[in-house]
Formats: C-alpha cells, sequence, structure tokens
C-alpha cells in the first residue's frame, strides 16, 4: 500500500464515524435525545429575582429569590382545595429531599387577602403580591403556563424555569429537583 492511500484509510478511520453519526442524527429524528424533565421548561427563562415581594404580615418589601431553590405555588386569588392539595404534594416532595431540603425553599405567592391554612405549612414563606409581580409568572405569551395551583421552579439565579400544571404528581417534580440538585453546585 502507498504512502496515499494509507492516508486515505486512516483519515476515513477517523472522519468516517462522524460522518455516519451526522447523517444518523439529522435523517433520523427517532434516535434524537429527548429530555428527561418532567415539568414544562420556560422558554425562555423569566428573571424573577429582581421581583419585591411583601413577607406576610409586614409592609417590608424583599427580593426573596436568590442562592436556593425555590418551589413556588401561586393563589393569586383564593387557596381553594386544588391548592391546598398543592400545598400538601409540595410539603412531601420538600420532606422527601431529605438531606438536600436545606437547598429548597417553598414560597406561596398569595394575592393581599387570600387566606391558607398557615399552621398546617410553617416551613413555607408565604409573601403578598400585587398584580405586576403576579403577572410575571402567568405572561400571556406563555398560555400554557396560567393557572390556578400552578407550580413553578425557580432557581438560584433568580430566573423562572420550570412548570408543572394543576394535576403534577409528587413524584414528577421530586425526579426533577432531585436531577437538578444533583448536578447544580447553585443552592
Amino acid at each position: 500500500m502507498n504512502k496515499r492511500t494509507q492516508l486515505y484509510v486512516l483519515l476515513g478511520l477517523f472522519f468516517g464515524p462522524l460522518l455516519v453519526a451526522w447523517i444518523w442524527f439529522f435523517q433520523f429524528e427517532s434516535v434524537r435525545p429527548g429530555t428527561v424533565n418532567n415539568g414544562d421548561l420556560v422558554e425562555p427563562l423569566v428573571p424573577v429575582g429582581d421581583l419585591e415581594l411583601y413577607p406576610r404580615g409586614t409592609g417590608e418589601a424583599v427580593k426573596p429569590f436568590a442562592d436556593d431553590w425555590f418551589i413556588v405555588l401561586l393563589a393569586p386569588e383564593a387557596c381553594d382545595a386544588e391548592c391546598e392539595r398543592a400545598l400538601y404534594l409540595t410539603r412531601q416532595v420538600w420532606i422527601r429531599l431529605n438531606r438536600e431540603a436545606d437547598r429548597v425553599q417553598r414560597v406561596l405567592i398569595v394575592g393581599p387577602d387570600v387566606s391558607f391554612p398557615a399552621n398546617e405549612h410553617r416551613d413555607m414563606e408565604v409573601y403578598d403580591a400585587d398584580a405586576n409581580a403576579l403577572a410575571r409568572f402567568s405572561d400571556p405569551q406563555r398560555a400554557a403556563l396560567q393557572g390556578a395551583a400552578r407550580i413553578y421552579l425557580v432557581d438560584p439565579r433568580g430566573n423562572l424555569m420550570m412548570s408543572y400544571p394543576p394535576d403534577f404528581t409528587p413524584e414528577m417534580l421530586y425526579d426533577d429537583l432531585k436531577r437538578l440538585l444533583r448536578y447544580s453546585d447553585a443552592g
């Protein structure tokens, strides 16, 4: 075998698998990798770290979304049975996180006159919000994300990044949180 043929064989051995993989990936959609998340990704990310919310019982505004992961539940008008179910299930997920629970905060954002079972959820931070703050979570451009008792995940940088429908199961939220906490240095 002459030197030129050896060169072509070596180039074929190196670039051949890359060419086959490229063709396979772009010609056969069934082999493309999918996502493993259970919640709905919010694309593009919505920054909520600069929101000013009012802790229940105080009149002083704070910016709560920083440095931790947050499970956020909205109850803008009332905390009905669906809201109470979501409160209970998010608490169960938070407890199940065990050692990782200190990296995750549970937050309930309510309208100014909304009542909820406070003595059952003492580990949860409760904030009063005005219509402008609530609108950041339910932008009309993301109509699929709107709805009462929807669960949201906010990352440690203060970005709204994932949401769950009102009929979510605890396993959906737990699996996503476990995966996020495993691969995240933040929070």
